[in-house]
């Protein structure tokens, strides 16, 4: 049985362009070109850094399949470091991200809230200052920003929008003041992080309204199908 040199330049050694490039209707040159668009430039052609077909291969793959580079993966010894890119054809079954689900009514009581103001303009008889006039407004249990940019900005704020302006409300703590009244544009994300997939909602917080949803494939799959191989690929020097 014979072993096999993968070079580490090519991240195409199973891939199985060759086989769609038979596809009618998408000449061979241009699925090889988008097979090969990614790798280096110095890097050899596809298949060329693999040993004669042993026994085994000869037996299940035919004799157009070898010439085009095909090899069995179990038949192949890695004699360096590499990259193996498994192509989405290549799949038994195409992945198919989920993100939609039975929906139900639920009460929209997010933690996060806007609250527009207008407020009086400072006086001889009014003579607090900027942001105890804001939390005043608000609430008597609402704290301070944790952060100076809200407080630096909020003088020249209020005076060049009249003193109205929407204050964004976190865990009663304020957390940033907005221009005029932004009360209506109250959004979240909620993220569901899958085993194989990764999906965002963008939600209307107001009224729990889904506006748009973004979704991918989970790109920890590179590591393990299972989060117990991802816990060790974490832990291990490799990681």
């Amino acid at each position: 049985m014979s072993n096999r040199d993968i070079d580490s330049s090519s991240e195409n050694v199973f891939s199985d362009w060759a086989r769609d490039a038979e596809e009618p209707g998408e000449p061979a040159e241009a699925v090889a070109e988008e097979a090969l668009a990614e790798e280096e430039s110095d890097a050899p052609a596809w298949g060329t850094t693999a040993d004669a077909p042993s026994d085994a291969e000869r037996s299940i793959l035919d004799a157009e399949e070898i010439s085009a580079g095909w090899r069995l993966a179990c038949q192949a010894s890695v004699q360096g470091d590499c990259s193996v890119t498994l192509p989405a054809s290549s799949l038994t079954v195409a992945h198919r991200i989920m993100v939609e689900g039975a929906a139900r009514e639920i009460t929209v009581a997010p933690n996060v809230q806007k609250v527009s103001l207008r407020l009086p303009a400072p006086s001889n008889d009014d003579p607090r200052a900027d942001l105890h006039r804001v939390l005043d407004a608000i609430s008597e249990n609402t704290r301070p920003p944790h952060r100076l940019a809200p407080l630096q900005s909020l003088p020249q704020m209020l005076r060049a929008h009249g003193y109205h302006v929407t204050c964004v409300i976190a865990a009663d703590q304020l957390c940033a003041i907005e221009p005029g009244d932004t009360s209506e544009q109250l959004y979240g994300l909620a993220v569901d992080i899958g085993t194989t997939t990764v999906v965002a909602y963008l939600c209307h917080l107001l009224t729990g309204r889904v506006v748009a949803v973004s979704s991918d494939l989970n790109s920890q799959a590179q590591y393990g199908d299972d989060v117990i191989s991802r816990i060790k690929a974490a832990n291990s020097d490799e990681a």
